[in-house]
């Protein structure tokens, strides 16, 4: 039982921020900035309550649209300008690094929240925390509006294929800069529910949670429906979490984790391609009779 909590309190960060970094994967981008955000929200989060002396929900308030301001850059010149998401991303990260290692300083700072987002991040319902009660309400939400409205299908149908949603007429950049405010602010819940379950953060805290939430995201895609989606993506995070915690518990060397993670996600990609290859090309259905002359007439 104690595993059992241990695992689902371990990789509900993880899951936060795979579950944020899915939704611009549906639209068609790749956000690699949202650890990054996630540490600087943590980061900056410790030192409000060492030196601001606000309410936890002040704290909150300010940390979570401050972090967004990052996906909201990001967003700018990925939608506005048209530029690569991965290169975009990479260099926001970089931004948001040194912006908390500048409030960091170098020292690890101490997170002193009030008994509210403290029993958040370190209590429960019995074995099950209530940060991975958090992680799957945020999940069933996020199915929901993936699976189930207008704006979720049409940030699928642009990750699909980007060319054919701006033809179709599917406001292509307003998604993929929502996408990206998204991630970021998912990175900030996560950054600070980091803060109430641990106590303490550094501006090296959260980079180790890049490659799993990138992995869980990849190796979800291959297990369901061979596009981004939520019930594959936190199966995924478990599923890793799992694996992690039972090579740590045979006593295995702190680098296998990474070489874990690093492996799964390379054999995510191989069984996507190889499943796209198998998969059977779609043919252009013969047109309906009429249908020619009727296209002519309307043009």
């Amino acid at each position: 039982s104690t595993t059992f909590t241990l695992i689902l309190s371990n990789q509900a960060i993880t899951g936060f921020l795979a579950l944020g970094v899915l939704v611009p994967l549906a639209a068609g981008c790749l956000d690699l900035s949202f650890a990054s955000v996630a540490g600087f929200a943590a980061v900056f989060g410790a030192w409000l309550t060492s030196n601001a002396h606000w309410s936890d929900l002040a704290i909150v308030a300010v940390v979570i649209p401050v972090s967004a301001a990052f996906g909201l850059v990001s967003g700018a010149l990925v939608a506005g300008l048209r530029l690569n998401s991965l290169i975009v991303t990479l260099g926001v990260s970089s931004i948001a690094l040194g912006v908390t290692e500048l409030i960091a300083g170098g020292n690890t700072l101490t997170a002193t929240f009030g008994p509210t987002l403290t029993q958040i991040g370190q209590g429960g319902v019995g074995p099950v925390p209530y940060m991975a009660i958090l992680m799957l309400a945020f999940a069933v939400g996020l199915y929901i509006w993936m699976e189930h409205t207008v704006s979720g299908r049409f940030a699928l149908a642009t990750g699909s294929n980007l060319a054919a949603a701006r033809l179709t007429g599917i406001r292509v950049g307003r998604l993929q800069l929502a996408s990206l405010v998204f991630s970021a602010v998912a990175a900030a819940v996560a950054g600070i529910l980091l803060d109430a379950s641990v106590g303490s953060v550094s501006e090296v805290t959260t980079n180790g949670y890049l490659l799993p939430a990138v992995a869980a995201v990849f190796l979800g895609t291959t297990m369901v429906r061979l596009r981004p989606n939520v019930i594959g993506t936190v199966i995924a995070v478990y599923l890793l979490g799992t694996g992690i915690k039972g090579l740590q518990l045979l006593g295995a060397a702190d680098w296998v984790s990474d070489f874990f993670n690093g492996a799964v996600l390379l054999l995510a990609l191989i069984i996507s391609f190889a499943e796209r290859r198998r998969a059977p090309a779609a043919t252009p259905s013969s047109p309906r009779p009429g249908a020619r002359s009727a296209a002519r007439s309307a043009t």
